[in-house]
């Protein structure tokens, strides 16, 4: 296996993860038109139930399958890996069949008593079968991890996301006229159809790859491990990992327990606190975004890091872990940079409320943090340091409550204050990881090629970006661009937002290749047209080698 074949999995998962997040943020612009606010309010009772279910049935144990594949790959032990595999799907099965059941059974009880609402009955009926495809997809997505082909993972994402999308929105549509509770159940039911989807698409791609993997030879004789062993290890490496999902909306209901009240506390009206409160939501779901790559390669480090670690290979394993840390800065800095001085402008032409670009500016660092906190992680994991990542994030968890708690209560701050617990929060375990690789691998980071030179082209930049927005806003409305309606200044932002970000990207790129931040090899891991590229920029004198 090639040093930098994790790379190129990672470019494959993020390109997959980009287009299922735009296909997500597609349909969630017809739907509320479709089920209305109160069809919409249904399925966001019912999502953290079921989120719940999908993190005990699934969550940590895909990463602990592809670790333990990767290590019988790396070793040859093909008989091993089907072992490992086959053991997966049994417990993934059972897990799934249980969850399914255990929401099925309790439907009635958890819209009731829970969810205080009977009407939410539906949509958590027709959601629970889905929990069964999931955990089979898990199992399949460990194994195909583990051999660090992430092309079928790809194709099932897109597969499963187009297929949930479509069918979301139909079935919502049809089943609408019987009342709002079964539009709300027709569009959970889209969700068991796309997850159904995934299944098949793994499946084709398994038995594929399953017909060339028993070709090969056996390297050697290996020890056959028990299924009572194999077991042990998955859920030792698997239970960090789903105390870490776990923890993650902890954090978000931190936020829920106490920002309302300490904006209270600040002053604020219950009016105004609503409306912050929205405010802060909107801006968390936009610091998510370009961590797509992030956490692509979370998934291809653990097991790149994996194998390099079972082959004795110190090499392999600081070269990866350079390399990772490398990307995750190349491409969070810039992100961050945009964020942060577009906060405004990108708030205003999404939401069309230019408020949220106050939390938005300092969550805008809160994204480059998480970025690094999931790349770092990913690393760890590899390494076979499970709980350390956890016990990190935990810090970082404790942290945005101090935070959060102490600042979103003074009036100059108000939900700046939550907005910095929430960046912070992702900055200390993110430091903790670094600090904690330092230690482990006694690894050096180039820092010139990592940060300076990423951090000198964000820098011109942000000039740029910010010079093309005020062109182009001002002419704009000058000329009266899109006057209809008398919304001359919403369609200038627009105008002066996309173009900045247009010419931000350009002038990020063109930068990065003068000063060397681009190097050939970057550009030929890129899937299908990268070499390509490559040899073009070289004829140029553009790209270093």
């Amino acid at each position: 296996m090639q040093e930098n074949t994790f790379l190129r999995g990672a470019f494959i998962l993020a390109g997959a993860g980009a287009i299922t997040r735009m296909l997500g943020i597609f349909y969630l612009i017809p739907l509320p038109r479709i089920i209305h606010d109160e069809g919409m309010g249904l399925l966001q009772m019912v999502r953290p139930i079921y989120y719940f279910a999908f993190v005990i049935s699934v969550a940590g144990l895909p990463v602990a399958v592809s670790k333990l594949v990767a290590e019988r790959a790396a070793l040859g032990d093909v008989k091993g890996i089907y072992r490992i595999f086959r053991t997966a799907v049994g417990i993934m099965l059972c897990l799934g069949l249980s969850s399914t059941l255990a929401l099925l059974a309790g439907a009635s009880w958890l819209s009731t008593h829970v969810l205080k609402d009977p009407g939410a009955y539906y949509a958590l009926v027709a959601i629970a079968p889905s929990v069964i495809f999931l955990a089979l997809i898990a199992a399949f997505r460990g194994f195909f991890h583990g051999l660090q082909y992430m092309t079928p993972s790809a194709v099932s994402q897109v597969g499963e996301q187009l297929v949930r999308v479509v069918g979301t929105l139909i079935l919502a549509y049809y089943f609408m006229p019987q009342g709002v509770e079964m539009g709300a159940a027709g569009a959970s039911f889209g969700s068991v159809i796309g997850a159904l989807v995934g299944v098949v698409v793994f499946l084709g791609y398994y038995l594929a790859v399953r017909r060339r993997l028993l070709a090969a030879p056996q390297r050697k004789a290996h020890p056959k491990d028990s299924i009572g062993s194999i077991l042990r290890q998955l859920f030792t490496l698997a239970w960090p990992v789903i105390l870490g999902a776990i923890l993650l909306p902890i954090m978000q209901i931190i936020d829920t327990a106490i920002v309302p009240a300490r904006l209270r506390t600040a002053g604020f009206t219950l009016e105004e606190v609503r409306e912050w409160y929205g405010y802060l939501g909107m801006a968390l779901n936009m610091m998510g975004i370009p961590t797509v790559i992030t956490v692509a390669l979370s998934a291809s480090l653990v097991p790149a890091i994996a194998e390099g670690v079972v082959l004795g290979s110190r090499r392999t394993v600081d070269y990866r872990t350079q390399e990772a840390i490398r990307i995750s800065l190349l491409t969070g800095l810039p992100a961050a940079a945009g964020m942060f001085i577009l906060a405004r402008a990108i708030s205003y032409m999404l939401f069309g409320y230019s408020q949220v670009g106050i939390p938005l500016a300092i969550l805008a660092g809160g994204s480059l943090a998480l970025g690094l906190h999931q790349t770092t992680a990913g690393i760890l994991q590899g390494l076979g340091q499970v709980a350390l990542p956890v016990r990190n994030l935990l810090a970082g968890a404790c942290l945005k409550l101090a935070v959060s708690y102490l600042l979103t209560a003074i009036p100059g701050f108000g939900i700046r204050g939550a907005a910095w617990g929430t960046t912070l929060g992702f900055a200390l375990p993110a430091l903790l990881n670094l600090v904690a690789l330092r230690r482990l691998l006694k690894v050096e980071l180039k820092v010139m090629e990592s940060f300076i030179k990423p951090a000198l082209a964000a820098g011109v930049m942000v000039v740029v970006v910010q010079g093309t927005y005020n062109l182009v806003y001002s002419g704009a409305y000058a000329l009266g661009l899109s006057l209809v309606n008398g919304q001359a200044d919403f369609w200038a932002n627009a105008a002066g937002t996309l173009a900045a970000i247009f010419l931000g990207v350009i002038t990020y790129c063109l930068v990065l290749l003068l000063n060397g931040g681009i190097k050939r090899r970057d550009l030929e891991l890129m899937p299908r047209y990268g070499p390509t590229v490559a040899r073009h920029l070289e004829r140029t004198g553009l790209l270093h080698r």
